[in-house]
């Protein structure tokens, strides 16, 4: 995944990929993670389906990656397996927010 997919993804879900500096406060310092706090893995992949079906875009996204994403299987069933791949549910996904 680029980081453009994990960009797009991260607006839908309204996550921040950018790392935060350190803050001054007073005499105390805040350090905050540089880290990206998202993995991209099959938890945030389950983050992804929740906000989907909260805003009503899960049906969409399934009958658009479905029908238009190159590499599905045909059938339903290995279909939704297939989606159970994070890396292959990351890609969909942001080629379906790359079509919207």
């Amino acid at each position: 995944m680029t980081q453009e997919d994990k960009q797009l993804i991260s607006e839908y879900m309204g996550w921040n990929l950018t790392p935060l500096e350190e803050s001054h406060c007073a005499n105390f310092i805040i350090s905050v993670s540089k880290t990206e706090p998202y993995h991209f893995d099959l938890n945030d992949a389950g983050l992804c389906v929740s906000r989907m079906v909260e805003k009503g875009d899960w049906a969409k996204f399934w009958k658009d990656t479905y029908n238009d994403y190159q590499g599905v299987p045909t059938s339903l069933n290995k279909y939704t397996a297939w989606l159970f791949n994070a890396d292959n549910f990351f890609q969909a996904m942001a080629a379906w927010r790359k079509a919207a």
